[in-house]
Formats: structure tokens, sequence, C-alpha cells
């Protein structure tokens, strides 16, 4: 319906992006978007919209992202101003994860700056994967809890899946939901910042592979122990050091690719295989993968010091 609408407009249509923010004297969306439109251009229409309003879902195949206040993906609008970002770092990967998108969409952001920003959580990660044939599992973020009933039964997201907190680590906030009275629950107990639902992979563990440059180094299998979804060795897994060569060879190339993507030179990107179908799915990438710490110190220690040697010599 609103691409019907942009035809027969025929205006360039123009998101004006920021956070919310009620004070009177600095620059929003809303304030913004209003006094552009006062001009009446004949060629451009503006809407307004907030960060904290959108809605990322990739259905396996498809990413897409929702401007909830207006009801449209954002490949609607032909650019995108985006402003007061700089505030946080939830803020900041969600501008991040914008100008992705749109990026890859022929569309234009301005400031293009956003572009500049690290990688700060678990959701430009998966936009980045989604969006670069790095094979990850159907999710869904969303920054309002209240909309995310609403947002939840438009996907095919099925119950168990996990849902976590988009910035935790080493397994906190990390939960395998079976029902929508736990999912409630649970919503009320992560911290405030970016929810994350994803469909649950049944395995049996899942590999922590540490990529330094444009290889993979080490491989580094973790099991649960105990009745946990989780195969973290901070969460109690066990971790065993398992052969390279016996490995999945296209699921070591898309390790690669995603440290690349990130400009990561030194990372550990965590897979995990479907113990019925045997795909192998990115859960995410480790800016700093425990390398003097954890498990198997020495040996991830020697892969280290080999590599940085390596790169010292070119000096």
């Amino acid at each position: 319906m609103y691409l019907s609408s942009k035809i027969n407009s025929m205006k360039k249509q123009v998101l004006i992006l920021s956070r919310r923010d009620e004070r009177a004297n600095y620059d929003t969306a809303l304030s913004m978007t209003k006094k552009l439109n006062e001009y009446n251009n004949k060629e451009v229409e503006y809407s307004a919209s907030f960060l904290e309003d959108l809605c990322f879902y990739f259905d396996g195949q498809e990413l897409k992202v929702t401007d909830t206040l207006n009801d449209r993906d954002l490949i609607f609008y032909d650019a995108c101003f985006v402003i007061g970002w700089f505030k946080s770092r939830k803020l900041e990967d969600l501008a991040l994860s914008v100008g992705i998108y749109l990026k890859s969409h022929g569309k234009k952001v301005l400031n293009s700056e956003v572009l500049s920003n690290r990688s700060r959580s678990k959701l430009s990660q998966l936009v980045y994967a989604s969006l670069n044939g790095v094979k990850t599992t159907e999710f869904l973020a969303i920054n309002e809890v209240e909309q995310l009933e609403s947002f939840l039964a438009k996907t095919k997201l099925k119950y168990p899946f996990i849902a976590k907190s988009a910035s935790a680590s080493r397994g906190d906030n990390n939960y395998l939901v079976k029902n929508y009275e736990e999912l409630h629950e649970i919503i009320k107990s992560l911290p405030t910042k970016i929810v994350l639902l994803q469909e649950f992979i049944p395995n049996q563990g899942d590999l922590r592979v540490i990529v330094m440059g444009e290889e993979v180094k080490l491989v580094i299998k973790r099991t649960s122990i105990n009745d946990s979804h989780l195969n973290n060795t901070s969460q109690g897994g066990k971790a065993e050091i398992v052969s390279i060569e016996e490995q999945d060879k296209s699921m070591l190339e898309q390790s690669v690719v995603i440290s690349k993507l990130l400009g990561r030179e030194i990372t550990g990107v965590d897979m995990i295989q479907h113990q019925e179908t045997g795909e192998y799915y990115m859960l995410e990438v480790n800016n700093m993968p425990q390398l003097s710490t954890g498990s198997f110190v020495d040996e991830k220690a020697k892969v280290l010091s080999s590599y940085l040697a390596s790169w010292a010599s070119d000096i």
C-alpha cells in the first residue's frame, strides 16, 4: 500500500531518524520534519521516526527493518538522515544496523558517519551476516517490548526459541523460551536494551572458531554437560580442541567472511550445527574470545603469538 502511495506522489521520500528526546531545545526527528515540511517542497516529502521504534526481522531468507511509527520498511525511503545516535552504545549499534541495511539496498545514508561505528552488539553482527550470505538463524530484534507480541505474531518463529539481550555476553541474559507465559516473565527480567529472539537450533554443542588474519587458527567445541541449552564454558560447558581439517569447509569460510565484514583480524566466531539437518549457523562474533583466559590458554596463546610474530615481521 505504501509503495503505491509513493508512486502516486512521485516525491522523493526522506526519513529523519533520531533518538527520542523530550527537551524543547534539542533537534529531534519530529521537530526537524515539522520545520522542513513547512516549505511545501514539491520534490521531497519528509517523515519522522525514532531509532527506538525500529523492528528488525530476518526470516531465514530476507531481512526487513520496519519503521513501526509509520508502518513502513526502511527501503520505502530514498534517503535517511540519522541524528542524535551517538549518545549511547545501544543507539550507536542501532544506527550502524540501519546504515548497513540501507546501504545494501542502494539508499542514501546521512550522515554516513554512522557506518564508521564499530559493532557493539549481536544485532549489527546478525545484520551484517544476513545481508552478506553468512547463514544465520531466523531472528526478531526490537527495542520496545510493548510491541514484541504483535510483531512476534507476524513472524515464523515457533516455540521454543531463544530470548536474550542483544548486548549480553558469556551466556548471561540468555533463555530458552517454551511458551508465551515464559516469554512474558523473561522479558521483565532482561535489562532495558534491545531484545533479541532467535530460532532455537537443536544441537550437540557449538564451535568457537578462532580467526586470525584471514585464516582459521583453532577450533574449540563446547558442549553443555547438564540440561542447560547453553554450551558456554563460562556457564559450565565442557570444551575440547577439534581438528580444523575435519570441519565443514563452508562453515570455516563463512567464519572468515564475517570476521572481515566486522574488521576483526583477531576474533572468535561462534557457529552451531543443526543436529538434524547438518546446517551450520552463525551465532555471534566475539571481539575478544578469551585468548588469555578460559579453556586451552596455552594453545590459544601459541597461535596468537605465531600470528602476531608473522605480522610484526612484515612491518
